[in-house]
């Protein structure tokens, strides 16, 4: 499972009231293992969920390692990637 953005809107750090963090927890009491990636908000996460959670460098790597992708917030980063950078892009099945 791959989360991009933690912080509560993007080009900060402020995690007060961010929805990634009721998102995390519920999918953690449900067994899954999560990557999460945000530019900026990754410590601020890091300090309340600890390693519970893998923390990814970069957005790119978040899709390399999971199968769905949850977008908690909207980086302008997050929007320059190619289509085809997104496995469901390229399949024939496509919805």
């Amino acid at each position: 499972m791959g989360i991009w953005g933690l912080a509560f809107k993007p080009e900060t750090d402020d995690i007060r009231y961010a929805p990634a963090l009721d998102v995390i927890y519920k999918l953690l009491g449900k067994g899954a293992k999560i990557t999460a990636y945000d530019p900026i908000a990754t410590n601020n996460v890091r300090a309340i969920i600890g390693d519970n959670i893998t923390y990814a460098t970069t957005a790119e790597q978040v899709l390399n390692s999971c199968d769905f992708l949850i977008i908690l917030t909207e980086w302008k980063a997050f929007f320059t990637l190619p289509a085809n950078r997104f496995s469901c892009a390229t399949r024939q099945n496509r919805f």
